[in-house]
């Protein structure tokens, strides 16, 4: 019952993989914009949020708030940014605030991106997003100090009323080996019916059955 909408563009996107492009600031600047244009497009819907995560959309909130402030219809949409990992933040050129954004007149803007002698995406969303959350409430605080900070603990020190860490895990009800309709065998913790339900993994997955044979699960 969800309706999915996609952004294309050949020539950013027809590509073997999704990151690490030298034209990476522009591929995905043009995906923000998009985003927010394609709105007025989309026939009996308008968002009352736009749910940004990381770098890679995190021009969103901020030309929401610089470059679309006059429109009526954008208005009342608001903004959550979530941080997934701080490492990765979208650093470019300096000049990139007037060749692609035609931001250099925007004096707040301009402050918002500024990082060192460069522009810093993730520094924008932080400073424009309505709310900001991380994977975890441990990551919420461990980010405000400049260990984990990755050079932007104090703007997120400044945005603290704004920050929510909400865990990123498994619903435990959904998910209880008592009832969970998925697996093969229900238990409580009895060892062997894990044991039962890992060799039936097993068959199903065409690998040599064998109950001493631990199995590990990556994502």
């Amino acid at each position: 019952g969800i309706h999915y909408y996609f952004i294309d563009n050949e020539e950013y996107f027809k590509r073997e993989g999704f990151y690490g492009y030298q034209d990476d600031g522009e591929r995905f600047a043009f995906f923000s914009k998009s985003v927010l244009e394609s709105l007025v497009h989309i026939e009996g819907f308008k968002p009352g949020l736009i749910h940004c995560h990381d770098w890679h959309t995190s021009l969103v909130p901020l030309l929401l708030k610089e470059c679309y402030k006059h429109d009526p219809y954008y208005y009342k949409i608001k903004t959550v940014f979530t941080i997934h990992n701080l490492q990765y933040q979208g650093l470019f050129p300096i000049n990139f605030i007037d060749d692609l954004l035609a931001l250099g007149g925007n004096q707040r803007a301009r402050e918002a991106l500024e990082f060192g002698d460069g522009i810093n995406y993730l520094k924008g969303a932080l400073i424009y997003s309505d709310k900001i959350t991380t994977v975890s409430p441990s990551y919420a605080e461990e980010i405000q100090t400049p260990f984990f900070g990755e050079g932007l603990s104090q703007v997120i020190a400044y945005r603290k009323g704004d920050l929510k860490g909400i865990l990123n895990g498994i619903d435990y009800d959904h998910f209880n080996p008592l009832k969970d309709p998925e697996i093969f065998v229900n238990y409580r913790s009895a060892r062997d019916k894990k044991r039962e339900n890992k060799m039936e993994l097993q068959k199903l997955l065409n690998l040599p059955v064998d109950k001493e044979t631990p199995m590990l699960a990556l994502i």
